[in-house]
């Protein structure tokens, strides 16, 4: 991945200059860009991520691309912010989704946590950009944080229900499935009680690696730990490689109430599993 960073980057810094920015390097997988419309910095660790996964003979269009997106996005902010427009106009766009507990930006965005290592974030759905609601944005609209978190779940779930996929490997491995949608998938985690599939008698050990995809196997018996060592693979995989990644660890819920159930860590070429007190003392009443 450190050969494919370093080739978006330099793929980067050329595009913007050829739109007659200037672009440096100011860390690794960050570019500041200098423009007509200001200063930026970008961080491409998604992009490459993206890019990673695609012909190599399409990379430099992607980029282009992308930037091509990112300044359009910051020329209509110009001019027209976000600041000057009323609640109304933007209802509509309101949306929620997860992410990390720790992120690289700094914005001071309306969030909740929701169990550890995941995050609930308010954003406005762009076109093609996906914009963080700040606390200075809500101060400016006729609506309260927590009245703000129930407009955006529901504009998201109105949006329609994921896909669901029950998994056919390993043979005779016990019931799992991939849960995937739109770029709010992370957010249906919230409403598994949506697909009853993947809810057993004691709610449902899920993942949400990355924003595209949310795997899943309902709580029924002890059973439920050998689709666990399945889903923490799956986790480590698109956590290190997918753009948008979100949290490796397992999550349980159950009720609509989500706890974290099986923190995982690499451990060499292995995984390391921890189950939560929590966690453990549901299985050991799954057990007798």
């Amino acid at each position: 991945m450190s050969d494919v960073r370093r080739q978006v980057t330099e793929l980067f810094c050329t595009a913007a200059e050829l739109r007659g920015h200037t672009a440096q390097v100011s860390a690794d997988g960050e570019v500041t860009v200098s423009g007509p419309t200001g200063t930026t910095v970008y961080y491409l660790e998604n992009l490459v991520r993206k890019i990673a996964a695609a012909p190599q003979q399409d990379w430099a269009a992607l980029v282009a691309d992308h930037l091509g997106t990112a300044l359009s996005h910051y020329e209509v902010a110009d001019t027209e912010p976000l600041e000057a427009m009323e609640f109304a106009e933007v209802r509509a766009l309101v949306r929620t989704r997860l992410y990390p507990d720790r992120t690289h930006d700094q914005v001071a965005c309306v969030c909740r946590p929701l169990a550890p290592g995941l995050t609930q974030r308010v954003v406005l759905d762009g076109v093609h950009t996906i914009s963080p609601v700040t606390y200075q944005l809500l101060a400016s609209w006729d609506i309260d944080e927590r009245d703000l978190f129930a407009l955006g779940e529901q504009n998201t779930r109105t949006d329609g229900p994921l896909e669901v996929e029950r998994a056919d490997f390993p043979e005779d491995a016990p019931p799992w499935f991939l849960l995937k949608g739109n770029d709010y998938t992370s957010a249906h985690a919230l409403w598994l009680g949506d697909y009853p599939d993947v809810i057993g008698r004691a709610g449902a050990l899920f993942t949400v690696p990355a924003e595209l995809s949310i795997y899943a196997a309902p709580i029924d018996d002890i059973d439920v730990l050998e689709a666990g060592q399945i889903l923490a693979s799956l986790a480590a995989h698109h956590f290190a490689n997918d753009p948008w990644p979100t949290s490796p660890h397992l999550y349980w819920w159950d009720g609509g109430h989500i706890e974290l159930a099986i923190h995982v860590q690499p451990a060499g070429e292995s995984l390391e599993l921890q189950p939560t007190d929590e966690f453990l003392t549901l299985l050991n009443q799954l057990a007798v």
